[in-house]
């Protein structure tokens, strides 16, 4: 391996090391409800949240509560990503709860430090990017604080082409998926048991309910669906079928 690289392969060993941090991570996770998406329709927008977020300010608190006086649960920097979940008017002062980047649990941010654009719409697609990265872990830290020590991982390096460069690469297998990390940023999820999914779309679903939720496919390969939305050609969903019935999801971050 070239001796450059050892300093990120040092850092994501430390990561894999690091213990759960809460009790809460746990495989059925993946059954998450996905009335955000079901009751829009492949024709229509989806709802107003989660939507993506950046952080404007430096060592910004999080908090457990929408208040200035509640516990501090983690801090954000300028230019950090989060999802949004919601927000509150509290005294005059927006607040947003937003997904904890390193927790399992959610958090409270002040509008005066979080810049989001809720004017455009996103195609359903688009929407279950967001969903993915929110149910299986958009980042190394995120994932294992969600579900715990995998059943195995492995380090590796890829050449992403578009930097000319390469980059640790970290795959987490689970008991009910598969992640792969480039990065420290979510780059592939694959499922095959029965059950879980990625939003409301799951294993055991009929193909006509995928078509349903988001629309016709941009491409169909060796009997699968593929998507791409609004999200552009780098970001792709497949939905393997068998017999009219989803028998596994893929969801990939071109990044390699």
């Amino acid at each position: 391996m070239d001796m450059r690289y050892l300093p990120y392969v040092v850092a994501l060993m430390l990561v894999l090391m690091m213990s759960p941090s809460s009790s809460l991570a746990q495989p059925s996770a993946l059954q998450v409800p996905g009335s955000w998406l079901a009751s829009s329709g492949a024709g229509q927008t989806v709802p107003e949240y989660p939507v993506p977020g950046q952080c404007t300010g430096d060592g910004v608190r999080l908090r457990a509560e929408p208040a200035a006086e509640a516990e501090v649960v983690g801090h954000v920097d300028r230019e950090d990503f989060l999802y949004i979940l919601g927000e509150r008017l509290v005294d005059g002062e927006t607040w947003y709860e937003v997904d904890h980047p390193a927790r399992p649990e959610q958090a409270w941010i002040s509008g005066r430090y979080l810049e989001t654009d809720r004017a455009g719409s996103v195609s359903p697609a688009h929407a279950l990017v967001w969903r993915v990265e929110l149910d299986f872990g958009a980042t190394l830290v995120k994932a294992r604080a969600l579900f715990g020590e995998p059943l195995r991982s492995e380090i590796d390096m890829v050449r992403v082409e578009a930097a000319s460069q390469e980059n640790p690469a970290v795959t987490f297998v689970y008991p009910l998926h598969t992640a792969r990390y480039v990065d420290g940023r979510l780059s592939k999820v694959h499922v095959v048991a029965k059950g879980t999914g990625f939003g409301p779309l799951h294993v055991g679903d009929p193909a006509e309910k995928v078509t349903e939720l988001l629309g016709a496919p941009d491409e169909e390969r060796d009997g699968g669906l593929i998507y791409h939305g609004d999200a552009g050609p780098s970001r792709e969903f497949l939905f393997g079928l068998k017999d009219g019935v989803v028998r596994e999801l893929l969801y990939i971050h071109w990044s390699e």
